[in-house]
């Protein structure tokens, strides 16, 4: 034998030992005039000879478990998180929606009572503008969990989801920084007015706390979701569930909006939409 695979032998790593499952499968592997005329390529690891993509199971297969595990929990904590926050926002939509109704039915009465009853709230403007401001706050944070926000997505469905991924937790990290700085003012305003006691000009003499805090918990609630649904895609990344990550995020699709309008208007069954949405996407 010769005298460096001799020394190959004594030398080589465990994973290459004779007798190991890595030593066999490099003896397996052909031997090219390229390893005969360099002996030090005998002391490569069998993982040498592995595409990057093999390459990266193996390293993933020989990770760690706790950190694994770790890693599950973390998931499984920020979507019990996201849903109750998410619980919360649907709750304010709703009581978003029905003030959207009662400020129509007190515009009406005033209206109605200023023209035949002869006399008038005089508040209308002032309550109907708190309601409307509030309503639409209240609102965000379940249309972000509904992806019914207006996204612009001209460009990222023709990326790869390697690429594509990613970039939805850019767009969500963005809007997280820009709710941020939205809701520091909204938090200072409401701070000056109960410094100042601010009240506002009507005959009711509202406090503007009260519809100031409104509009500001509504925002705030909002942040944390969108947050929470930030660290929740992040993780599944990590963890190679990308495409989880982006079924939370990306924007709704045309068939799934028209499935939402049948359902709405209760003239389809909503899983026959869903059968007839997964028709569509695979042809």
């Amino acid at each position: 034998m010769p005298t460096w695979r001799r020394c190959v032998s004594a030398c080589a790593p465990p994973s290459c030992r004779p007798g190991s499952s890595a030593a066999a499968s490099a003896v397996a592997r052909p031997t090219t005039g390229w390893s005969r005329r360099s002996p030090a390529s005998a002391t490569k690891p069998a993982e040498f000879f592995l595409s990057p993509r093999e390459r990266g199971e193996v390293l993933k297969s020989q990770a760690p478990k706790g950190n694994v595990a770790m890693l599950d929990r973390l998931i499984v904590a920020a979507a019990l998180c996201r849903r109750l926050v998410a619980g919360l926002g649907k709750g304010m939509g709703y009581a978003a929606g029905w003030g959207f109704i009662l400020c129509a039915a007190f515009i009406t009465f005033d209206v109605l009572a200023r023209r035949f009853l002869g006399f008038s709230s005089q508040a209308t403007t002032e309550l109907t503008g708190y309601a409307l401001a509030f309503g639409i706050s209240w609102a965000l944070a379940h249309t972000l969990t509904t992806r019914a926000h207006v996204r612009i997505d001209v460009l990222i469905n023709y990326l790869p989801p390697r690429v594509r991924h990613p970039m939805h937790l850019l767009s969500l990290a963005a809007l997280a920084v820009f709710i941020g700085f939205v809701a520091k003012g909204a938090l200072d305003l409401v701070d000056e007015s109960l410094l100042f006691n601010a009240t506002d000009i009507s005959v009711l003499r509202t406090p503007l706390w009260i519809p100031q805090g409104l509009w500001t918990f509504g925002i705030v609630v909002f942040l944390v979701l969108t947050l929470i649904m930030l660290a929740q895609g992040a993780l599944l990344v990590i963890a190679g569930r990308g495409a989880e990550a982006e079924a939370l995020l990306h924007a709704r699709t045309y068939d799934e909006e028209a499935a939402e309008a049948l359902e709405a208007v209760g003239t389809s069954d909503p899983e026959d939409n869903a059968a007839t949405s997964g028709k569509e996407t695979s042809r």
